[in-house]
């Protein structure tokens, strides 16, 4: 997703990757579209939500495997907790079930869009 913001106008983005394939994958693919406004962290997300505090987004997309709800609700958590979320930036949440998820207080789903057995979640600050 970061490849594909910064395609279409994102003036900066940061991926966040553990697997260290997928790692090679996307420098390969930032190096042969000669891209240069990418930050790449080789880290799994809990770890770069906990140690990168400070830094503001307009859009976040989190994506983690489907079966990880404590994974993905502390990921929510941590976005709200550290204020990663500009004021009216977008949390895009990739699940297969979406009752298993909590929002933290002050967010809320503002739309939810179901492909087949996937949900896609857009997340905001309560207005």
């Amino acid at each position: 997703m970061a490849i594909e913001s910064v395609s279409n106008y994102a003036m900066k983005a940061v991926a966040v990757e553990k697997d260290k394939e997928a790692i090679k994958v996307i420098y390969e693919n930032i190096n042969s579209l000669q891209i240069n406004n990418i930050d790449v962290f080789n880290m799994n997300a809990l770890s770069f939500l906990k140690s990168k505090t400070g830094r503001i987004f307009d859009y976040i997309f989190v994506d983690p495997p489907y079966a990880e709800y404590d994974l993905l609700n502390e990921c929510l958590r941590l976005i709200k907790t550290n204020n990663f979320l500009s004021t009216n930036g977008l949390i895009i949440v990739e699940t297969n079930n979406n009752n298993k998820i909590e929002i933290p207080q002050g967010l809320m789903i503002q739309k939810n869009k179901k492909y087949g057995k996937v949900h896609i979640l857009y997340i905001s600050h309560i207005e």
